[in-house]
């Protein structure tokens, strides 16, 4: 723990906050279990260290350690680690969630497409139209999985999802006139990477 008190003192802060909700005592209690935080966020950490921050999926922790916090009855016949460990799960997660660009449904439908043009799952010999289209699949594909990570979100959202503008501008915090920008941006660069093979009709 992050904080080396005994259980009678961890009883006492609880009846502190309980009956005052005093901000130090909050504090105190917040701290102490800081590494329960910690524990679940190392859990955690080895699926998305490749795009998503430690120190984000802690603060992420703290915000769901803080609501269990001001949720948790300690008369109720669980352990506060318990309660608690479920709404700090819960809260990374959805952090998680968020930041990846592609929900499992479009991820899925993606890697179905990859798949069929890897292996070149049709029968029939294909037309000259036929193998430019999937060049310029092929290549719009690559456009999309080499966006960072917010840019493919607002482009998959919108194209795939039917979000709108100001949908998208809510869920990330950031206003229509950025989403407009980075939707614009990202057209560009297809256009500047189908151009450059030629393949621009």
């Amino acid at each position: 723990m992050e904080q080396k008190l005994s259980e009678e003192d961890v009883d006492i802060l609880w009846k502190r906050f309980k009956e005052n909700g005093e901000d130090d005592v909050r504090d105190d209690i917040l701290l102490y279990y800081m590494s329960l935080v910690k524990w679940i966020v190392q859990r955690i950490m080895p699926r998305v260290y490749n795009y998503i921050d430690y120190d984000d999926l802690v603060c992420c922790g703290i915000i769901g350690l803080s609501d269990a916090l001001t949720e948790y009855n300690p008369e109720q016949d669980i352990k506060f680690e318990t309660f608690a460990a479920d709404r700090i799960r819960a809260e990374i997660l959805d952090y998680i969630n968020a930041m990846d660009w592609a929900t499992p449904e479009l991820r899925e439908k993606i890697n179905a497409l990859n798949l069929a043009i890897e292996t070149n799952l049709k029968i029939e010999v294909p037309t000259v139209e036929k193998l430019l289209e999937d060049k310029k699949k092929s290549i719009l594909i690559e456009v999309i999985d080499e966006l960072p990570t917010k840019e493919r979100a607002i482009f998959t959202l919108y194209y795939y999802e039917d979000w709108t503008y100001n949908d998208i501008a809510k869920h990330f915090c950031v206003t229509e006139a950025y989403v407009e920008e980075t939707h614009n941006n990202v057209l560009m660069k297809m256009r500047a990477r189908l151009d450059s093979q030629n393949l621009l009709s």
